[in-house]
């Protein structure tokens, strides 16, 4: 036996004089009527609409589901308009019937199903570059690479495939640039860091995943170089001057020299 509470909810769109469209939300109503027969809903939405003093007649066009019900609910005194994203999603779905090879997964047809998908890649991206038990800054670079390459367009993808990436990005037409690839490339920033991390790590040292970071990423490795050069030149004169030093003020028996150790570019990285 269903126990749980269902809800109607109630909106009204007018076009004005300009072709303005103004939306008014009613409300959404807990559903009390007696069953929820075509017949019901009907009375139930119509008592509704009388205490704004609003009718239903010829002249209104009522947009609902495609539900069997909604049917014969506003058969009569009123034009209904079927919901087009349910229309959308039938004859998607009889066009899947047809594939010769049928899809593993299926999503419906959903508004915001483009944002779906890609919060799950943002979930695996999140997972594999919060790992704590060894490094993961030299993945940045060829998975933010990884993305930007599937949104391009490619010659064999399908109308719907060529869609999704134009939605997702920015394709001129003559140039064929996809703006997915623009949007990330603006958004997901590369930092020396990055740069670094992945120019040391032994497989992805070509850098052949992004070839456009490549010699940024060399520029970079050059720098920390020189930097480091200066860093042990500036130790060792210190410690030559320290050791002259307790030379001349300590006997040869008690004179130790010391030796620094050097820090090593990789170890400082990973």
């Amino acid at each position: 036996m269903h126990l749980g509470i269902s809800y109607c909810g109630i909106a009204l769109r007018y076009i004005g004089e300009y072709s303005q469209l103004f939306t008014f939300i009613i409300g959404c109503f807990p559903y009390n009527a007696a069953s929820h027969s075509a017949k019901h809903l009907r009375e139930f939405v119509n008592k509704i609409l009388e205490e704004y003093k609003l009718q239903l007649d010829s002249t209104k066009f009522v947009v609902t589901d495609n539900e069997p019900k909604m049917l014969p609910a506003y058969r009569e005194q009123c034009s209904r308009v079927g919901c087009a994203d349910h229309y959308l999603n039938k004859q998607h779905s009889h066009q899947q019937q047809k594939l010769s090879q049928q899809l593993q997964t299926y999503s419906e047809t959903r508004f915001d199903g483009t944002i779906i998908m890609l919060d799950i890649f943002r979930e695996e991206i999140l997972g594999a570059l919060s790992e704590d038990q060894q490094p993961s800054l030299h993945r940045v670079i060829p998975l933010r690479q990884y993305l930007m390459n599937k949104c391009e367009v490619k010659e064999e993808d399908s109308a719907a495939i060529i869609r999704l990436e134009v939605f997702l990005g920015k394709k001129k037409i003559m140039l064929n640039i996809s703006q997915a690839a623009c949007r990330i490339k603006n958004a997901w920033h590369i930092t020396d860091h990055h740069r670094l991390s992945t120019i040391l790590h032994p497989k992805l040292k070509n850098l052949d995943c992004c070839i456009d970071e490549k010699e940024k990423s060399i520029n970079v490795l050059k720098q920390e170089f020189e930097k480091h050069k200066l860093i042990d030149s500036s130790s060792c004169t210190n410690t030559l001057h320290l050791t002259q030093s307790n030379v001349q003020s300590s006997s040869p028996a008690s004179t130790t020299s010391t030796t620094p150790k050097r820090k090593n570019l990789y170890v400082t990285m990973f």
